[in-house]
C-alpha cells in the first residue's frame, strides 16, 4: 500500500512488512511517479475494456443474415470444408485469429471487412461461441 503527501517536499508512505515507511526528496518522489502512472493505467484500461462488450444476441442476428447460407442454421456447416462451430476445437482460436479470417476471408468464404464492423464481427464471434 501506498500513500502519498503531494505537499513540498513530495512524501511516500508504503507499507511493506507491516510496517509504514516514510520517503522524502527523489527517492519519495520516483515512488509518487509510480504510483501516479499506475493509477493512470487503471482508469486507461477500465477505459478501454469497458467501450464495448460482445453482443450474442446481435452476433445471432448478423450471422442469419450474412452466414447461415454455408455455415447452417445451428453451425454444422452446410458444405465440404466449411467448419462446424459446434465442434468447439474450431473456436479454440484467440477471437484475433477468428476476427482476422472473417475479415479477410478464407478459401471459398468472401471476407467481410467493410461489410461488417469489428465491433459486429465481434458479436458474431460472441455468437459462434454460444453454439455447442
Amino acid at each position: 500500500m501506498c500513500l502519498i503527501h503531494a505537499g513540498s517536499p513530495v512524501k511516500a508512505w508504503v507499507k511493506t512488512a507491516g510496517v509504514w515507511r516514510g520517503y522524502e526528496g527523489e527517492f519519495g518522489m520516483k515512488i509518487y511517479k509510480q504510483a501516479i502512472t499506475a493509477v493512470g493505467m487503471v482508469i486507461l484500461l477500465t477505459a478501454v475494456t469497458a467501450g464495448y462488450a460482445a453482443d450474442p444476441t446481435k452476433g445471432a442476428k448478423l450471422y442469419n443474415q450474412h452466414c447461415v447460407d454455408c455455415h447452417g442454421t445451428n453451425g454444422d456447416g452446410q458444405m465440404p470444408g466449411v467448419p462446424d462451430f459446434r465442434r468447439t476445437q474450431v473456436l479454440f482460436k484467440p477471437d484475433t485469429v477468428l476476427s482476422e479470417t472473417i475479415q479477410r476471408g478464407k478459401n471459398v468464404m468472401p471476407g467481410f471487412a467493410g461489410v461488417l464492423t469489428r465491433d459486429q464481427i465481434n458479436d458474431v464471434i460472441a455468437y459462434l461461441r454460444t453454439l455447442h
